[in-house]
């Protein structure tokens, strides 16, 4: 196991976790929330998220605050690009960025990076 490698992946999903508490917490705080029950965030499949990695730092940032106990739903967008020679329009898979239809490596990213907060949910 490469210790660097994992360490790596460890900052990256607290990094990703602080910064969706933060802005859910504002949020609710702006809406005068009691509580926060749950938060949506769909994530392209190319961000290399692990959902249980996700919940696990939730879980733990959220102690003590308004989204103690709120459920962190993730829901990943699948991969997809254009051709920028032939102008497919393609899935990725497997990190393959080739054309299927001419196999130029030549991808315009349409989707596969997006991060976004999409719903929370509180108790007023």
């Amino acid at each position: 196991m490469d210790t660097g490698a994992s360490a790596s992946w460890i900052v990256h999903e607290l990094s990703i976790c602080e910064n969706i508490l933060a802005t859910t917490l504002d949020a609710a705080k702006k809406a005068s929330a009691k509580k926060i029950v749950r938060v949506r965030v769909k994530h392209g499949e190319l961000r290399a998220i692990v959902p249980e990695i996700m919940q696990h730092y939730f879980e733990f940032l959220a102690k003590d605050t308004l989204a103690s106990g709120a459920k962190l739903e993730m829901q990943a967008i699948k991969a997809s690009a254009k051709c920028k020679s032939c102008g497919d329009e393609y899935g990725i898979s497997e990190f393959n960025f080739k054309c299927p239809k001419c196999g130029k490596d030549e991808p315009e990213l349409l989707t596969g990076m997006e991060l976004l907060l999409e719903d929370i949910e509180i108790e007023e």
